[in-house]
């Protein structure tokens, strides 16, 4: 039996009953869903920490590493994916620039941005949006077309808006994160005895910065020796305490258990146990 697809206008009905593209937070709706599109590589759907756990809706790899990226980011209070822009809007710009509007079976259809980041900073709070493309997509000129609408829409609303793509992401950078990603509690690992994670992250947060000319993999073994209960407990707090925004990298995207511990640093807004001087 062949497959009837709804149309634009009765997609945005329907999209607008239920929702979508609206809310913050664990609320928030994404205006696409990762069974109703084809994908760019691999569609996934993951837990947001900074969105209070919502599952996100990404359609590619590169979208999923830019949202762990902002995941783990300090500052970063929500992330929505796939939001769509308003129609009245884009084809208004679009007649301005002299550019076809989208269009699926001759009828328009709706832009969306795939990231919108919210960030706390001492101004107060600001929004980003992001669009999310394979290099290689920037050498056509339909694309670069609509990505000329989506920018100016974003620009009409002083919100700043940016192209991500593969080429910036470190495959190092994308590996930490995928590293950290689900470390953000450790309420799901066997305790020796009741509150010993608690307080292996309290020794492992003071320890930390003592010793900032040890390497981290030195650092690791002589911790694990004499604090831990076995083995890999120091490993399994420092990617808690990572995925938490408990402590962060200096200067970098990615840990280096070859350099010291200095390349850390304690993030007093995240740390829930007292910092010991």
């Amino acid at each position: 039996m062949a497959r009837h697809h709804a149309s634009p206008a009765k997609k945005r009905e329907k999209s607008l009953k239920e929702g979508r593209g609206t809310g913050r937070g664990k609320n928030y709706k994404p205006h696409l869903q990762v069974q109703e599109v084809p994908s760019h590589g691999r569609s996934t759907r993951i837990k947001g920490q900074a969105a209070e756990g919502r599952t996100h809706e990404l359609l590619s790899d590169n979208e999923r590493s830019v949202l762990l990226s902002l995941d783990h980011a300090i500052g970063v209070d929500d992330i929505r994916e796939q939001v769509p822009l308003d129609l009245t809007a884009t084809v208004a710009i679009a007649a301005r620039a002299g550019i076809k509007h989208p269009k699926v079976k001759n009828e328009l259809s709706n832009l969306t941005t795939d990231i919108v980041v919210d960030v706390a900073t001492r101004e107060g709070p600001v929004s980003a949006a992001i669009a999310v493309k394979p290099a290689a997509a920037l050498c056509d000129k339909r694309v670069i077309e609509k990505l000329e609408i989506e920018r100016r829409f974003w620009l009409e609303r002083g919100v700043s808006w940016q192209i991500a793509t593969d080429r910036e992401m470190l495959p190092e950078r994308k590996q930490h994160d995928l590293w950290i990603y689900g470390w953000e509690t450790l309420d799901d690992l066997e305790e020796p005895h009741d509150g010993y994670w608690t307080e292996l992250k309290r020794i492992f947060l003071s320890e930390l910065t003592k010793s900032p000319t040890m390497t981290m993999k030195k650092f690791i073994r002589e911790f694990d020796a004499l604090h831990s209960h076995k083995d890999g407990h120091c490993l399994a707090v420092l990617r808690h305490s990572l995925a938490a925004k408990n402590i962060r990298l200096r200067g970098c995207y990615y840990i280096d258990f070859d350099k010291s511990t200095h390349q850390i640093v304690i993030n007093e807004r995240h740390n829930g146990v007292c910092r010991q001087s």
